[in-house]
Formats: structure tokens, C-alpha cells, sequence
């Protein structure tokens, strides 16, 4: 009687995972979008095409910082997402931007599903933000 009960414990206990992807399922387009940052309020937007090379992703990411202060830059990056378990590691290197003070964008992802990604905008200097990655056709996750 105790090891049914048991399995059952475990079983109820253990996580669903999330769905198993593939680099090729995040191959496409995604839009993007942080939380406001926690002191300046701005927000960074934008869009990223990611395809397959060499076992990990190529993207090429637009973003666009808006504060409310009327701060606005546009930044051009290459980035390199490389997929581990269902942990996208995002490191982009600035190509340009139109800001002298933009550095170059790094993002931590869980992947949800082929459609959506979450996790943060880590840059090693001012952000430390919540941050969602979804496909242009899907609904907003937060």
C-alpha cells in the first residue's frame, strides 16, 4: 500500500516540463520586449530574425530603448543564441546604435514553446530585467 502511494507522490510532486524544442522550432521571426527598468522606466523593444547556423542560433536583432523621459535610441546587433535543456543563452555584439552609451544586448530565456520564450535582459552594466521573446502572430505573454 505504501509504494502506491508513493509513485502516486512523486508523480504528483514532479514538474510538468515545458514543451521539448529544437533549435530549428526557434529558428523565424520574434518580437521582443522588456519590463520597464527598475529605475529609469525605460523599455526596450524590438524585433529579431533568428536562423541556424553551426549548431546554435544567428540572430539579428533591432531594438528600440524608449524612457519616459524622451530618451530614445535604436540599436542594431548580430547576437548568438546557443539552446541548452530549454535554456536560451542570447550574447549579442552592437553593430551600431544611435546612442553612444548603448552596449550590446544578453538575454537568459526559458523556452515555453516554439512560440514564446521568457526569462531576463542581463547586460553586465544597467539591466537586469524581466524580458519575453514571442512570435510577431502571437498574444502579448505579460
Amino acid at each position: 500500500m505504501l509504494i502506491p502511494l508513493a509513485a502516486f507522490a512523486i508523480a504528483v510532486s514532479t514538474p510538468i516540463a515545458a514543451e521539448s524544442v529544437s533549435l530549428g522550432a526557434l529558428a523565424g521571426n520574434w518580437v521582443i520586449e522588456t519590463a520597464p527598468h527598475q529605475n529609469s522606466g525605460c523599455v526596450i523593444r524590438g524585433d529579431a530574425v533568428a536562423r541556424v547556423e553551426r549548431g546554435a542560433l544567428a540572430i539579428a536583432l533591432n531594438a528600440h530603448e524608449t524612457c519616459p523621459d524622451g530618451t530614445d535610441a535604436r540599436a542594431v546587433e548580430q547576437c548568438r543564441g546557443n539552446l541548452s535543456a530549454q535554456t536560451l543563452q542570447v550574447r549579442c555584439v552592437l553593430q551600431r546604435s544611435t546612442s553612444d552609451t548603448y552596449i550590446a544586448d544578453h538575454f537568459v530565456l526559458t523556452v515555453v514553446g516554439s512560440n514564446a520564450m521568457v526569462g531576463r535582459l542581463v547586460d553586465g552594466r544597467a539591466w537586469n530585467e524581466p524580458a519575453t521573446w514571442r512570435r510577431p502572430s502571437a498574444p502579448m505573454i505579460s
